[in-house]
């Protein structure tokens, strides 16, 4: 949506540049960026209280690696394979999945 706004933005710029002169739709885009900063502080304000939280990192549930054990080729590997099947279930569970999910099939189309 955010594109959207972008491209109808510079499409009125381009449009008012064609019909006025520069230094009048540089005046006007000022205008209208300083006449529209309270709404964007405060658009930003509700966002970041709204998301407050979303961006948390689960804790893990175990630990992966123990300081005294040593190491061994198949032991790396188990123990890889559970970081990467962790990682897939604390990727799963965070709160921004769908919208994560949706991101990713806008641009796939």
């Amino acid at each position: 949506q955010n594109f959207h706004f972008q491209i109808a933005g510079a499409l009125l710029f381009g449009v008012l540049l064609s019909k006025f002169h520069p230094v009048t739709c540089l005046k006007v885009a000022s205008g209208l960026m300083i006449g529209l900063l309270p709404v964007t502080i405060v658009l930003t304000c509700l966002t970041n209280k709204l998301s407050t939280g979303v961006l948390d990192r689960p804790k893990p549930c175990c630990k992966l690696f123990n300081e005294d054990s040593a190491p061994d080729a198949d032991s790396i590997v188990v123990k890889g394979l559970e970081a990467i099947k962790l990682g897939w279930k604390e990727y799963l569970g965070q709160p921004v999945l769908p919208a994560s999910i949706a991101w990713v099939l806008l641009y796939f189309n």
